[in-house]
């Protein structure tokens, strides 16, 4: 009988002892990207914080996001001041072509003459995905140039990341 009445104080003290401290926390990055962390304590004194990966965004959304950043801010070239920025939508390899001094158009339009007011209408296509590559399309209606990119991308890391550009249907309109 002395077990019986042992067992559930047993079992509240095994509980109390693996006490599990959970707090999520949600700090954003972009207006429209999150990071999650998860704070973790354990008995013992183990605090430890570690990044969560972002909930899992689809390639057109990846292209879609980068392009409302890319022509709003007018077509920046990659420096070290904004090189984060294009690492988080873009893979290293491309990153590292768009640097390369040789390269005389932009190559995030694939063009040297841009239009600026994109930025108010561009639209980007659902994407195909074949394995860890997938394309869209962006079309960028401006009020003096219509023009289309081919949009390919390659998971890097994990994440859906634009690999390279490449632009169509150019059409002077004003």
């Amino acid at each position: 009988m002395k077990r019986l009445l042992l067992l559930p104080i047993l079992l509240a003290a095994i509980l109390a002892a693996s006490v599990i401290e959970h707090k999520s926390s949600v700090k954003a990055q972009t207006p429209t990207q999150t990071l999650q962390t998860h704070n973790v304590s354990l008995q013992g004194g183990g605090n430890s914080t570690r990044p969560m990966p972002a909930p899992s965004t689809s390639p057109d959304d990846v292209v879609r996001q980068f392009y409302a950043w890319y022509l709003k801010a007018k077509f920046p070239e990659p420096n070290r001041r904004n090189s984060a920025q294009f690492r988080k939508y873009v893979t290293q390899r491309f990153l590292k072509r768009a640097m390369d001094p040789n390269v005389e158009a932009a190559v995030f339009i694939d063009a040297q003459d841009s239009d600026a007011t994109w930025a108010k209408n561009f639209d980007v296509a659902k994407a195909t995905i074949h394995g860890q590559t997938a394309t869209t399309e962006v079309t960028l209606t401006g009020e003096r140039i219509h023009y289309k990119l081919s949009v390919t991308l390659r998971r890097e890391g994990g994440a859906w990341k634009i690999d390279g550009v490449k632009g169509k249907d150019w059409k002077d309109v004003g």
